[in-house]
């Protein structure tokens, strides 16, 4: 019997070991296997490089941290393909939360590390527009049910809309002439996404109250 429990806490130990090698967890976060990732690198501890950890820590929107451990990957290597990976974590976490002047300081620094980049050179002026707009910030937090089957009734500028909610969307965009109905000024600025076969110019509206 207790050679069984060894050979199976050998078993156990080696499985965990091989799921904390870079390789594997390179596979994993390629995958976008965010949980599988998340308990490898905490069985890992201190064995798992610090971009890992930051990944991690950026999918599941843990701000602080994840900025710790990915500026940490940038400057153990900045040249490295892990620091511009990093990079792309930093600009995407703070594009999600709103935080445009952040966002904008990543881009710059990508666009600094790799100035022929199409992705960060499409994407400069239209983060440019949001940082000049400011951050966004949550004024006031309250839960509640709804029904978004037929969208979502919202009050923007005291009137009342309905929008449909994309949760797994970087930005929010509407037509210009929603914009206008609802009172918003518009600063128009031409930017290009170049996600494959999804290549065109858009105007980035931004509230400016």
């Amino acid at each position: 019997m207790g050679f069984l429990i060894t050979v199976i806490t050998v078993l156990v130990c080696a499985w965990a070991a091989a799921a904390q090698a870079p390789d594997e967890l390179q596979k994993m976060l390629d995958a976008k296997q965010n949980f599988a990732m998340r308990d490898a690198v905490e069985h890992g501890g201190s064995r798992v490089p610090v971009f890992y950890r930051g990944a991690v820590e950026a999918s599941l929107n843990e701000i602080a941290p994840a900025r710790k451990h990915l500026k940490r990957a940038i400057q153990n290597d900045p040249h490295s393909k892990e620091a511009s990976d990093a990079l792309g974590m930093l600009i995407n976490m703070a594009a999600r939360n709103g935080h445009y002047r952040e966002a904008l300081r990543w881009l710059e620094d990508a666009h600094a590390a790799t100035p022929n980049s199409e992705d960060v050179n499409n994407w400069l002026p239209a983060f440019r527009a949001f940082a000049e707009a400011g951050d966004m910030k949550i004024v006031h937090l309250k839960s509640s049910s709804v029904d978004c089957n037929d969208g979502l009734r919202v009050l923007i500028n005291g009137k009342p809309v309905m929008y449909w909610a994309d949760t797994g969307g970087l930005q929010s965009v509407m037509g210009e002439s929603d914009a206008k109905m609802l009172g918003l000024t518009l600063k128009r600025r031409e930017a290009r996404r170049v996600d494959p076969g999804f290549q065109d110019s858009m105007s980035r509206l931004r509230r400016i109250s």
